[in-house]
């Protein structure tokens, strides 16, 4: 079964023992539930406090040894666990589909430094231009601008017009018109080149379909256990345990 999203980002402070529920939130995760069932994801960072009130998390390099992550009681046997983890990807911007006269992007997860630049094309008339580098964590009115400028700087074309909205966490729309002669065109034709860094992490993935998980719950419907985060180098240290909830899924009738 192909895992279609993240279950749980965990930014964990080793040395405080405590797990946060976003970057540069220091509101400490909670609620963490999984379903019988289930192939969940979980993303891991290792943070630690900064001296800065408005950047109060840094990011620490995460660790050369073996990640694994279980779930089970302290004292007992895991339940599942997994220690085949992989390197969270380099976010992106990334231009989606076109319709309706906007162009749709979306901003990869983590992101937070580093710099972008926009090609806007078309085929009649002809237009190739790209914008100068603009700095990330965008600014939707200085990426307009910078639209706007590209397209206003070719010859035969004028009186650019650029709006950027900002539609989710992750995610903003482009509208641009330009004009070239007396015409107005509506231009879709957009592309990122994107260099940004992301927080280096790790994901994993855990099988709640495994039979030891039903086994567990026995008969019933919720059951509370831990999740336990450790590092394996020349020795074992024990990042963080949490405490989770493991329900049964819904029964067809």
């Amino acid at each position: 079964m192909a895992i279609q999203f993240t279950n749980y980002q965990l930014f964990i402070d080793p040395v405080e023992q405590v797990c946060y529920k976003a970057f540069q939130n220091l509101t400490p995760i909670s609620g963490i539930t999984f379903t019988q069932g289930d192939y969940a994801r979980v993303e891991i960072y290792v943070v630690g406090q900064s001296a800065l009130p408005s950047l109060p998390m840094q990011v620490l390099p995460f660790p050369s040894g073996t990640v694994s992550v279980e779930v089970g009681t302290p004292g007992s046997a895991k339940l599942i666990g997994s220690t085949s983890s992989t390197s969270v990807a380099t976010p992106a911007i990334a231009e989606g589909t076109a319709g309706g006269g906007v162009m749709p992007f979306t901003v990869g997860k983590g992101a937070y430094s580093g710099y972008f630049s926009i090609d806007i094309d078309n085929v009649s008339p002809a237009l190739d231009c790209t914008t100068a580098f603009i700095q990330f964590p965008l600014d939707t009115d200085e990426m307009a601008a910078a639209i706007a400028a590209a397209v206003t700087a070719e010859s035969g074309w004028s009186d650019a017009e650029c709006q950027v909205l900002q539609t989710g966490e992750y995610s903003g729309t482009i509208s641009l018109k330009a004009t070239n002669s007396t015409t107005v065109y509506t231009l879709t034709d957009i592309v990122f080149n994107s260099t940004l860094s992301g927080l280096p992490g790790k994901y994993l993935d855990l099988d709640f379909s495994d039979a030891a998980i039903g086994t567990y719950l026995g008969t019933d419907t919720t059951k509370d256990a831990t999740l336990e985060v450790q590092v394996t180098d020349t020795d074992v240290q024990t990042y963080i345990q949490l405490p989770i909830t493991i329900r049964k899924q819904i029964t067809a009738s």
